[in-house]
Order: structure tokens, then sequence, then C-alpha cells
């Protein structure tokens, strides 16, 4: 993943990693010590907020050294604090410095490379992210809504391919709500349909989808492989990115909706207007 504050603290699964190397490196020391603000949610106050990450305190290295921190390795804890409401959140990530043998079999540090790894919060992830389940109401069932929220709240505990079960269901049941519309088209033949792999079904029902889920139908073929292929380590590491995915194909049907209801109103007051003007 990458060093983004918003991604670390408030998107980012538990054992997420981020792979340390000369060309982030700058940027991971940036994200340890220098406060930053940043938007998000505050699940306990229920609302919009920005976040401003706490100061480093020495005593929350090992040894209160950065040096030793990154040469050997080590906790790091952290906090953000709501500025609206004055909560505070903890984090804590663990380094791993990246270390080869020399002739002698010893052991060195590879310079500006390691692993951080995101072990602990004190709020669980699905409590920033499931508010965002409402804004879909219109565009999710109920059993639907509950769903995302459980793909979250798996992804959350470390569980990568139930998370992935869940989210594919949600792009199925899409798919499906495209069928049924493409089914009342005269020319709609669905013994084809049912021979089609997912790929051709999406490309058929491209006039009922939103444009961003046709050009990336890899989605599907992503979490199948997730399910049936992956372990639970690399379905969490992509999990952020298939959400990410899967809520902008949301998104997407939000804006056709609004996009609808505002030529429908524009068309009210055009015939409205028009009748007034005979």
């Amino acid at each position: 993943m990458n060093l983004e504050l918003f991604d670390f603290y408030l998107k980012a699964p538990l054992y997420a990693k981020i792979e340390v190397n000369p060309e982030n490196f700058e940027d991971f020391i940036y994200m340890l010590q220098v406060p930053t603000k940043f938007n998000g949610y505050n699940p306990l106050r229920k609302t919009a907020t920005t976040y401003v990450t706490q100061e480093l305190y020495p005593g929350k290295y090992e040894n209160g050294n950065l040096d030793y921190f990154l040469g050997s390795g080590g906790i790091y804890k952290t906090s953000i604090k709501c500025l609206r409401y004055d909560t505070v959140f903890t984090f804590f990530g663990k380094y791993i410095p990246t270390t080869e043998p020399d002739d002698d079999g010893d052991h060195f540090n590879v310079e500006k490379t390691g692993t951080f790894i995101k072990i602990g919060q004190d709020v669980p992830l699905m409590e920033f992210e499931s508010w965002k389940v409402k804004n879909y109401r219109s565009v999710l069932s109920k059993e639907k809504q509950k769903e995302l929220i459980r793909a979250i709240g798996l992804a959350s505990h470390g569980v990568g391919i139930g998370s992935f079960v869940y989210l594919r269901r949600i792009f199925e049941d899409l798919i499906e709500e495209a069928h049924l519309l493409a089914k009342t088209s005269d020319d709609w033949n669905e013994e084809d349909y049912l021979r089609l792999r997912m790929a051709d079904k999406i490309n058929s029902l491209k006039d009922y989808l939103p444009d961003f889920l046709v050009r990336n139908k890899a989605i599907y073929s992503i979490l199948s492989k997730g399910i049936h292929e992956l372990s639970e380590q690399i379905c969490l590491t992509y999990f952020d990115t298939i959400l990410l995915g899967i809520e902008r194909i949301l998104e997407a049907k939000l804006e056709l909706i609004k996009k609808k209801k505002r030529d429908e109103d524009a068309e009210k007051k055009i015939a409205e207007l028009n009748s007034k003007l005979k």
C-alpha cells in the first residue's frame, strides 16, 4: 500500500503492509514524525472531521530512539486527534528492517529498506468505514448494505478471503439487477445470456451498467481468484483496492440516479412553462 495518512489510519485493514524502500523512505519517516492534518470520519460523533496526527514522543520508539527503531525494528504507537471534538484514536505498527547475509554468514540491514505492518487500533476499521454504506441506500438493498458492512468488518479483523466472498456477492447482485432490466427488452435472448461467462455477461449488459464497472470487469475475476486461490494475507493486502472499485461502481450508480432526477425535474419545469406560454 502507499503512504497516504488517510489510507494507513482509516482505510488499511489490520496487517496491511507498507514496503519501505529508498524511494519512499523519506515519506515513511515523515509519516512517523511530522504532525499532519487529514480529513476523515469520527465514528463516535458520527460526523466528518479533520484529524491531526499526534506529535511523536521519544518513548513511543523502543529505547526512545528513531535510529534504533529503524535499525532493530520494533513497535510503533501513535494516535490521531479529531480537531472538532478532541476525540483521540490510537494505532500500532511494527517495523521489520530488511536484512541480508554477508560472506561470513552475519546479517546486516539493507539501508532504508524494511516492512511496516499495521498491527492494531483501538477502534475497529469498520467503525471508520461503515458510515459510507448509508450513502448507498438508494442503490443497495438492506441485505447488501449489511453484506458490505460485513466485508469491511471481516477485513478489519484480518479475514481476507471471507471479505472477498461478500464483495463478490455484492458485485454479482449489481450484475443481476442489470440482467433483470435487460430481460424486459424485446430482443433479449435469455438462453444465450445464461451460457456466457461473467466477463461476457457484463459486455452484453453494458447498456444497463455503469461504464466504470464495464471497464473494470476484472474486479470479478480478482474476487473469484481471491476466494479460490489466494491466501488470507494477499486478500487483505488488496482488499482496499477492490473495495475502492466497488465503491466507485456504487457512486457511478448514484450519479446516474441523480442525473435522471435532474433530467426529470428540468423536463417537468420546461413542460409547465411551455403549457403556460401556449
